[in-house]
């Protein structure tokens, strides 16, 4: 038995980046908060807490930005 002839290429160059960061907001009712980035750049807040999405207007959204800010963050 011969062993397989495997031939190896590299790979194409190819960009690696974030498509969403998670932060988990503690508190009386805990949350996640998804942050993404538009294709314009835009930054999207997204949060689980009601029984419908949240696109950055509650409690656990503004205190994701506010910590963003504090890193020096969009």
């Amino acid at each position: 038995m011969t062993a397989p002839n495997t031939t190896t290429t590299q790979a194409p160059a190819v960009s690696v980046k974030p498509v969403a960061i998670v932060y988990a907001v503690t508190g009386t009712r805990p949350a996640q908060v998804t942050v993404t980035r538009t294709e314009r750049g835009d930054v999207l807040y997204q949060c689980q807490c009601h029984p419908f999405a949240l696109w950055g207007d509650c409690p656990h959204a503004e205190a994701v930005r506010a910590e963003r800010r504090k890193q020096g963050r969009k």
